[in-house]
């Protein structure tokens, strides 16, 4: 009986909340992968305004042209031109 009133303590202390910082600690940042006044970039302002204004965080807009995946590598023709 002595060892159900232990494992209900370890339980119960368990389930106490924990002290954790505030989330997020640091700016939230939003990466717009083309240049500035673009339309992608007016989205991302207007959408980091209203991240900003519901969570009191603040929100960094980062235009990055270019971020986007390497081009491809042309592929070579393997077609062999026969004149008759």
């Amino acid at each position: 009986m002595r060892l159900l009133g232990w494992l209900a303590a370890i339980m119960a202390a368990g389930a106490l909340p924990a002290s954790a910082q505030d989330f997020p600690s640091k700016p939230i940042r939003i990466i717009a992968p083309f240049g500035p006044g673009t339309a992608t970039d007016t989205v991302a302002r207007v959408i980091g305004n209203e991240i900003g204004k519901l969570t009191g965080q603040a929100v960094v807009i980062e235009n990055k042209p270019g971020a986007k995946a390497p081009p491809r590598p042309r592929r070579r023709s393997t077609r062999t031109s026969t004149s008759p």
